[in-house]
C-alpha cells in the first residue's frame, strides 16, 4: 500500500519546491532499463539551493554536528 501511495501522490499536495516536483516526475517516466541524466537532477538539487540559500559544498552532515 506504501508503495503504490507514493507512485501515485499528486506531487502538487506535498508542497514542496518545484525542482522536487520536477525530480519525481522525472524519476517516475524513467524506464526500468533507462540510464538517469544525473547532470540534469544534480542541476534540480542545486536549483533548491540555490534557491534557498543552502550550500551544499561545506561537508557538514547531521551526524557531524554534535
Amino acid at each position: 500500500m506504501i508503495g503504490n501511495l507514493k507512485a501515485t501522490m499528486e506531487l502538487g499536495k506535498l508542497n514542496l519546491p518545484e525542482q522536487f516536483s520536477a525530480y519525481m516526475e522525472y524519476c517516475r517516466a524513467l524506464e526500468f532499463e533507462e540510464k538517469p541524466n544525473y547532470d540534469y537532477l544534480r542541476d534540480l538539487i542545486r536549483g533548491v539551493a540555490s534557491d534557498f540559500d543552502f550550500s551544499l559544498d561545506d561537508n557538514l552532515y547531521d551526524w557531524c554536528i554534535l
